[in-house]
C-alpha cells in the first residue's frame, strides 16, 4: 500500500537560486531591528520592483535570543536571522532571478562588519508561505541557530 501526503502551502518547492550566507564575528551593536529590516528591504527591492512590502519581525529573548526579519515577495523571499549572543547572523535569499551572492556577502560585511562568512547555494527552496509566515520564520530560526551552533 502506498501512502501519500498532501502538500501544505509551506511545503511547495520553488526552483531558482537559494543562497544562505552565515556571518560570524558581527559587530553586535549593529544587529538592530531597524538595520535588519533595512537589509531585508534593500535586498528585496533589488530582486523585485514592489512598493507594498510587509517585513515580518520576530524578537526572541532567552534561548536563541535575537531578531528575525523576513518578507515574501511574488517570486522571492528574504530572511535574516541575528544572534547577538554569538555575534552571528544568517541571510537567506531565494529568487527565480539571478542572485549575485558576492554582492550579498559584501552587503553583510559592510553593514555588520562580519569577520568571516560561510555560504551555501542551491537551485531550489521551500517557499515561504503566504499564511503562517511567523511560524515558518520561527522554525527556520531554530534550524539556523542549531546549524550555527548558537544557543
Amino acid at each position: 500500500m502506498i501512502k501519500t501526503k498532501q502538500l501544505q502551502a509551506g511545503d511547495i518547492l520553488g526552483f531558482g537560486t537559494h543562497v544562505v550566507i552565515d556571518g560570524f564575528g558581527a559587530e553586535v551593536d549593529r544587529l538592530t531591528h531597524d538595520a535588519l529590516c533595512e537589509l531585508v528591504m534593500t535586498v528585496s527591492r533589488q530582486l523585485e520592483d514592489t512598493r507594498d512590502m510587509h517585513v515580518e519581525v520576530l524578537e526572541q529573548g532567552g534561548f536563541m535570543a535575537g531578531i528575525t526579519a523576513g518578507t515574501r515577495l511574488a517570486e522571492s523571499h528574504v530572511i535574516v536571522h541575528a544572534f547577538p549572543g554569538c555575534a552571528a547572523l544568517s541571510l537567506i535569499v531565494f529568487s527565480r532571478k539571478y542572485l549575485d551572492w558576492h554582492a550579498l556577502a559584501s552587503e553583510l560585511r559592510s553593514r555588520f562588519d562580519i569577520g568571516r562568512y560561510d555560504s551555501h547555494i542551491a537551485n531550489r527552496s521551500r517557499m515561504l508561505p503566504q499564511d503562517g509566515t511567523e511560524r515558518a520564520l520561527r522554525s527556520d530560526r531554530h534550524y539556523t541557530a542549531f546549524r550555527l551552533e548558537c544557543p
